[in-house]
């Protein structure tokens, strides 16, 4: 699996908090909301929603993995760092964000987008064993953890999520 690092490259502020990667045990997935062609400069995206997040407080981008839409991954956060993406602290303090590019309530997601998130999962579920506890339980659609409603991530990609976490 094959994750571009782009930490370097995105606004930061401060640390909102810090953890251990054998404590993290969720994975929430989500898509960004906002309408994005095919063809686009995904890190200079990434600083606008980096920029966005820090003006809300949140301190830095909140997902710490991104998926493009031509399927490219990149880390944006280390996951050793605690995000504000999931809307329950639980998952915020022990998980880690996975975001599709694209507001996929107006949008398809892409076959290289979708192939990229299963490919993710299994990788951090099968392949880190930094992260113990991020098993394939621990996987999760963002409308399954958030404690007010959302359309977040889309049904599409919501069903690829919880048929990943059942062993599907």
């Amino acid at each position: 699996m094959e994750i571009t690092n782009v930490v370097s490259k995105l606004p930061w502020e401060k640390s909102v908090g810090r953890r251990l990667l054998k404590d993290i045990q969720y994975a929430v997935v989500h898509h960004d909301a906002a309408l994005t062609g095919d063809a686009y400069d995904a890190v200079s995206t990434y600083i606008g929603q980096a920029k966005y997040h820090i003006g809300k407080g949140w301190g830095h981008m909140s997902y710490h993995l991104r998926i493009a839409r031509n399927g490219e991954v990149s880390q944006a956060v280390p996951f050793e760092e605690i995000g504000y993406h999931a809307g329950s602290w639980k998952h915020n303090k022990a998980g880690i964000g996975i975001c599709l590019d694209g507001d996929m309530t107006k949008q398809d997601s892409t076959p290289a987008q979708l192939s990229s998130l299963r490919a993710l999962m299994r990788y951090l579920a099968n392949e880190r064993p930094d992260m113990p506890k991020l098993v394939r339980e621990g996987f999760y659609a963002h409308k399954e953890v958030r404690l007010m409603p959302t359309a977040c991530p889309s049904p599409l990609i919501a069903t690829i999520v919880k048929d990943f976490r059942n062993g599907k």
